[in-house]
């Protein structure tokens, strides 16, 4: 009951301080992006499930367990674009197995970039970059509950322009092992900026998201399968809308039933044998913002990868659809 009560009080927390992220863009929007190859290959969010990757702690912190005692995972990223990401994971225990802390660091680097003015011309080049610094922390509440927060700060340098800002995660999970099944809610990206790009310039909030997830092991086949939910804070109807994407025009449907399915992603890992893993998922909003009229619109939303658990190390890769374009992302997980 009081683990209702804890998800309830994050519900109205969220909906009542964070509903003004409904208008306008979020700064540090790279917070929504996976950091490990598992969580890309399950759709990019995932935050139920239950294994013992340490890096799934970066998507809910409540996820951060004893069996990940000293565990560190890296990861790298060959996005699109000629982008490159990194990321870094880790977890200790302490108090006897009684509380888990983790620190993780996710950097983008955008590369050198092309410089001009308003009429086009070539003022020289710059760098972009942007990275999130997060602590983390967890334990059991009662039997079945699972508490954990995440701190984290920013920065986002692009050439002479720079920012920073602070954010929070708390999330909450119950997890039945005799029925091989966890439920999870997180409030994630609770912030915002400290200093803006430009001097006294208006301060932004960060990617808030208010989620939710269901994760089901089969006791008679080796498969999970999850169920996630993005963005619960933000169900609107507004019927059909006109929009252009690339000079092409598109048809962006925001029934209630459109955006109803658009807020949620699935998910399943597979074992196929002791050393090897498969994992599948689609994002439907993912899908939706990606389609476009006469486009190759078929893969968008999809994803995939596989784990290699070996004893010493494990390895996992995913990869998504983005039209005609696909990333590689790469995660390797070893015991200090």
């Amino acid at each position: 009951m009081r683990g209702f009560f804890f998800c309830l009080t994050l519900w109205l927390l969220s909906t009542k301080i964070y509903s003004q992220t409904l208008g306008g863009n979020a700064s540090f929007s790279f917070l929504q992006l996976p950091v490990s190859a598992q969580q890309s290959a399950l759709g990019g969010l995932n935050i139920s499930t239950f294994n013992k990757d340490v890096a799934n702690a970066w998507a809910n912190p409540a996820l951060l367990r004893s069996e990940m005692n000293k565990q560190l995972s890296t990861s790298y990223n060959a996005f699109l674009a000629g982008i490159n990401q990194l990321g870094l994971v880790t977890g200790i225990s302490t108090k006897g197995e009684k509380i888990m802390v983790g620190a993780g660091i996710q950097f983008l680097d955008y590369g050198t970039i092309i410089q001009t003015d308003a009429a086009g011309n070539n003022l020289g080049f710059f760098k972009a970059a942007d990275y999130a610094l997060q602590l983390m922390a967890s334990t059991n509440y009662k039997e079945h509950f699972r508490v954990g927060m995440a701190f984290k700060f920013l920065q986002s340098h692009y050439g002479q322009y720079r920012a920073s800002g602070v954010g929070a995660d708390f999330g909450i999970t119950y997890y039945d092992s005799s029925k091989g099944f966890q439920i999870a809610v997180l409030v994630k990206n609770i912030g915002a900026q400290l200093t803006t790009y430009e001097p006294n310039g208006i301060k932004e909030e960060l990617p808030f998201d208010l989620q939710a997830g269901i994760s089901y092991a089969f006791t008679n086949i080796p498969l999970q399968v999850s169920i996630t939910a993005q963005q619960l804070h933000r169900f609107t109807s507004k019927g059909n809308e006109q929009t252009s994407v690339g000079g092409t025009a598109a048809t962006e449907d925001n029934s209630f039933f459109s955006n109803l399915g658009s807020h949620f992603l699935l998910s399943a890992q597979y074992r196929i044998a002791n050393t090897l893993e498969w994992y599948a998922g689609y994002n439907f909003l993912r899908g939706r913002d990606l389609n476009i009229s006469n486009g190759p619109n078929a893969f968008n939303g999809f994803s995939t990868g596989f784990g290699l658990l070996l004893k010493k190390f494990t390895v996992h890769y995913g990869t998504g659809f983005y039209q005609k374009n696909m990333y590689h992302h790469f995660s390797v997980n070893f015991n200090l």
